[in-house]
């Protein structure tokens, strides 16, 4: 089966510290699950019934039970922590050449809300264009790392 690589890449930039990643082996398919559900999935037992809960989280508890039941059909993307979006960004102001504006960018990096502080940055400086594609960039390397170390095969 061959893969396609922008649906593993959607999956990653879906990831928070609050949810996991999964891709299907079998059919390819990424699944995006809060993590704080899959426990309550892992501490079920026999004896409880899905339909006693409500009804718009009976279908997410059957995935992610088959997800638990079946895991060798089942591979982790990794993690919100592992992919470190704050890299990403310390790399990319690494890359400007206007050292007064790379150092601009480092400082609201530092800020107390510095995600914020770096958007708000790159506009005024009209550099979101270049962050996008250079953020791009680092998933699709991150997706085509993954799926090597697993030995999936993907297309671009």
């Amino acid at each position: 089966m061959i893969v396609k690589l922008g649906d593993i890449i959607n999956g990653l930039e879906q990831l928070t510290d609050e949810n996991l990643g999964f891709m299907n082996v079998e059919t390819g398919e990424v699944i995006i699950v809060l993590e704080e559900e899959l426990k309550e999935a892992e501490e079920m037992d026999e004896s409880d019934n899905l339909t006693d809960l409500p009804e718009w989280k009976q279908e997410n508890f059957e995935q992610l039970l088959e997800i638990l039941e079946y895991e060798d059909d089942y591979l982790e993307l990794p993690s919100h922590y592992e992919i470190d979006e704050y890299d990403m960004i310390e790399d990319f102001c690494y890359t400007l050449k206007d050292e007064e504006v790379r150092e601009d960018l480092f400082a609201a990096v530092n800020e107390k809300d510095s995600i914020r502080c770096f958007k708000e940055k790159l506009y005024q400086y009209d550099l979101q264009e270049q962050w996008f594609r250079y953020k791009n960039r680092c998933y699709r390397d991150i997706a085509r790392e993954w799926c090597e170390q697993n030995n999936i095969n993907y297309e671009d």
